[in-house]
């Protein structure tokens, strides 16, 4: 089930990227507990289709920090102006 959830997450990351616009911006939040469902999707999205995105800021945020279920947030930037 694993497998298939991080291929789910991966063909959502490689989908949707290209509708945001030169110099635009993108969250991509997961509840995984597991790096490969966090930090490992972000790097194989940067390594890969999203060779022209940067990241911006990334943060695990849970226990014991929080007092919340595990969340992976990560704010992508895509290169380029957006021409306004």
């Amino acid at each position: 089930a694993l497998d298939r959830l991080r291929s789910l997450q991966r063909e959502i990351l490689a989908r949707y990227a290209p509708l945001v616009k030169p110099g635009g911006k993108m969250a991509y939040v997961t509840c995984s507990p597991l790096p490969s469902g966090g930090e490992g999707q972000t790097r194989w999205f940067l390594e890969g289709p999203g060779r022209d995105w940067t990241l911006e800021r990334e943060e695990r945020l849970g226990p014991p920090r929080q007092d919340t279920d595990c969340f992976y947030v990560a704010v992508l930037a895509r290169r380029g102006s957006s021409g306004a």
